[in-house]
This record gives C-alpha cells, structure tokens and sequence, in this order.
C-alpha cells in the first residue's frame, strides 16, 4: 500500500488491518489439537487396560493348565505369547507415559499462549463503526537514517486513496522532520540582531556577538556531525545545542564587548586619546575581568545538561552532553575569537554617545534603583521571594511528557490524526504502552505452530 518507490527502497508489507491474520485462527487450531492429542491418549489408556485384562485371563488359565494339564501341548506357545503380550503391555506403558508428559507440556504452552493472546484483545487496528482504521508502516532500518526524500514518498499514497473516497491522515511520526537552522531559530536571530543593533547602535558591534555565537554553534555541530561516523545521534540533540550555543554565545561576547565599550567611553570622557596601545589595554581588561564571568556562568551551564547524565536514558544523555559541549566550545570561543575581533574593530568599538567631558556624573536609574534595594535589603528579599513563589505556584499542575500529534498546529495531518485516533478508538489510544514478553521457546516451532505467525 505504499508508494512503489518508498516500498522497493525502505517499506516493509503493510498488513490489512481488516483481515483476520493467522494469530486469530491460532487459538481455534491449538485448542483442536490439544483436543485431539487428548482423545487418542484416552484411547490408548483404553487400549492397554483391555490388554492388561487380556494379560491376567492368559495369566490364569496358564496357572490352571499347569495344576491339571501339565504336560498340555499348548502351553509352552501360550506361556511364549504371554511373555509377548507383556513386553507389547510395558512398551505401551511406556509411550503413554511420554504422551501423557507431552500433553501436559502442550496444555502449559497452550495456557501461557492464550494468557499472551489475551493481553492483546483489547487491541484493535479498525475502529468497532468500521469507519476508521489505522495502518503500520514499517520501514527497514530506523527512521532517522532514513532520507526526508524517501518519507515523503508514503504520504503520496494518499493522493490515490483520496481517489477512492478515503481520507488519510498521517502520524507525527511520519511527516515530523527536525531541521536545524528552520524558521523559529531564522525569527529568534533577526530579533536578536535587531536588538543588538538597536542598543550598540554599531553594525560591527552588533555583528560581533552573532559572530561569536554562530562560530561557537559552527564547531560544534561540525564536530558533532563527525561523531556519526561512529555513533547515532539522537535528532533533537543538534537542536537543543544549537539553541543553547545561540544563546549563550550572544550573551558571553556581551559580557567583554559591553566591558570593553564602557571602558572606552570612560578615557573619552576622560578627555585621553583611544590610541592602539589603549584599545589593547581595554580589550586585555574587559577579557580578564568580564572573562572571568563568562567562565562562571558557562560552567554553571554546562553542568546543567550534563547532569542528564543520571538520568540513564541515552536520548536525554546525548541531548545533554551535546548542549554541554557546545556551551564549553562557545566558552572557548567567546575569550578567543571576542578579543580578536574587538582589535580588529579599533576605535569603532567606541560608543558614538560618549562625550569629551570632564564634568561629574548624575547618577542614572540603575544607581537610584540599588540605592533603593541595598537600604531596604530585608524587604527586598522577601517581595523577592513573595515574587517567586507566586510565579511558582503553576508548577504545581505541570504535566510532564514528549510532543505528540496533540501539540501540532490544528490543520496539520499530524493534529488530524491523533484527533481520529481518539475519537474512533478512544481515550489513550494515542498513549499506547509497549509490553516486550519472553518465552520458553518460539511460537513458531511449538506444537500447532507455523514459521511466521509469531502470535
């Protein structure tokens, strides 16, 4: 049922959700042949009791031969079969005794076999209206090595189902493809750079921290895409780590820039000349001072996605130690590239608004503002808390989980689907629970059983 393409490249057979399978004609089968393995022990327990009852008459009229008729010529020939007869009877005991604990072997079997079946009646593939029914594609190899191209295929298969009258819809599963660099980071950068450039007012220098952070995200990612030659990686991985390397990346560069510019301004106000060996010296300061809380507040990021580490679960530990070496790259980055870069910028990186004066300055808001806090530092601490709390109370309700078909927008096939999904099989069919059982022995090579019908 899928596109012809998809299926010689990657697409196993799709089964019929209506058509009864062979796993619901197996109960039926083992149970006749349980039936049957237990009719013809009872005939042979039938069989050698009416030899057994054979046996004693021989046995008796042996004995009275012997006491009347010794020398009766016929009874070395009955005494021979006697002995004939009561071989057959222990050889018959004996293949009973097997049977009997081969059919109580295939009652065990047969009792968990249904125990196993029966976990699964309440699964259904066709909705009880017969209106709805859901299909399981099944690819060969997992679906993150699996090219956007190839997948894109399936869904066509739609476009001939609708021809006959079918909707279709598809899982999130199928048509969700994460991309690095897509439109959300596309919008969060023009924002960022808008702002950058709004409050330096200085294309280089709003330019500069971008700079940094698309050189930190770059290393990583490069360094992450050669990691796949030797192992799989998790696709949301990249993602959180380009996010988290955007963002800190911007904020470390800011940190020196900003340190940087403010000592600038401070020598034209002081009415000195930015010489070369002035820049340097503000750029060697800025990056020795605000270096060091770029260092503290990228390792207070690090340690947060590494500490997915104990979480145990390897999705959530490459995304972790892959947005930890980001942050460390962009680190590295941000206290080489950044003084770099603000000595090629020069005396651009001085602010245009800094006047030539030797005038006091008035204290601005942000003095008045720590003015205000340090005096009242009690009660500052508890509106702080007060604050804090009362943003924290939502915390309370939070429901944990991964994106599903539900968190897509409404007129995707994604949301459509999971929407049918629960309206035709009801509430939970989205959520199934994967349930792995262990056997004695496969299905298919026990009694009644046939290669390639599992269940």
């Amino acid at each position: 049922m899928a596109h012809p393409a998809a299926r010689d490249r990657h697409c196993r057979p799709v089964r019929d959700p209506a058509a009864a399978g062979p796993w619901r004609r197996r109960p039926r089968r083992g149970e006749q042949k349980l039936l049957d393995g237990r009719a013809k022990y009872a005939k042979g327990a039938r069989q050698l009791s009416k030899l057994r009852w054979f046996i004693g008459e021989g046995e008796r009229d042996i004995a009275r031969l012997q006491r009347t008729d010794p020398d009766n010529a016929t009874l070395p020939y009955r005494v021979s079969g006697q002995a004939e007869l009561e071989q057959m009877l222990a050889d018959g005991e004996r293949k009973l005794d097997r049977a009997r604990a081969q059919l109580d072997a295939g009652q065990e079997k047969y009792t968990d076999g249904a125990t196993l079946r029966g976990l699964g009646d309440g699964v259904r593939l066709v909705s009880e209206d017969g209106t709805t029914a859901l299909l399981q594609i099944r690819f060969d190899d997992s679906m993150q090595e699996i090219s956007p191209d190839d997948l894109a295929l399936v869904p066509e298969t739609g476009e001939q189902l609708a021809d006959a009258g079918v909707d279709v819809d598809y899982g999130r599963e199928l048509v969700f493809v994460t991309e690095v660099g897509g439109i959300g980071e596309a919008i969060g950068v023009a924002v960022a750079a808008v702002v950058l450039l709004v409050m330096l007012g200085s294309f280089v220098m709003a330019g500069l921290p971008l700079a940094i952070a698309f050189a930190g995200v770059g290393v990583s990612l490069m360094g992450a895409m050669g990691l796949t030659h030797w192992l799989d990686i998790q696709q949301m991985a990249p993602v959180l780590g380009a996010m988290l390397g955007l963002a800190v990346g911007i904020d470390y560069a800011l940190f020196i820039v900003n340190r940087h510019r403010r000592q600038l301004a401070d020598v034209v106000r002081g009415g000195a000349e930015t010489t070369r060996e002035e820049i340097r010296h503000s750029i060697a300061l800025a990056t020795g001072t605000a270096g060091t809380a770029v260092v503290v507040a990228g390792a207070t990021v690090i340690i947060a996605p590494a500490a997915l580490l104990v979480s145990g679960i390897p999705t959530l530990i490459q995304m972790g130690l892959l947005a930890a070496a980001t942050v460390t790259v962009t680190v590295l980055v941000a206290l080489t590239l950044t003084p770099a870069l603000l000595s090629l910028a020069g005396r651009r990186a001085v602010p245009r608004k800094a006047a030539v004066s030797t005038a006091p300055r008035r204290d601005g808001w942000p003095e008045k503002w720590v003015d205000a806090v340090t005096r009242r530092a009690p009660a500052a601490i508890v509106a702080v808390v007060i604050v804090m709390g009362a943003l924290a109370v939502p915390a309370l309700s939070l429901r944990l989980g991964l994106p599903d078909g539900g968190s897509e927008s409404v007129d995707s096939t994604a949301f459509r689907a999971y929407d049918r999904v629960s309206d035709a099989f009801g509430t939970g069919a989205n959520g199934p629970i994967p349930v792995s059982a262990s056997v004695d022995s496969p299905i298919a090579r026990r009694p009644g059983g046939r290669a390639g019908t599992d269940r």
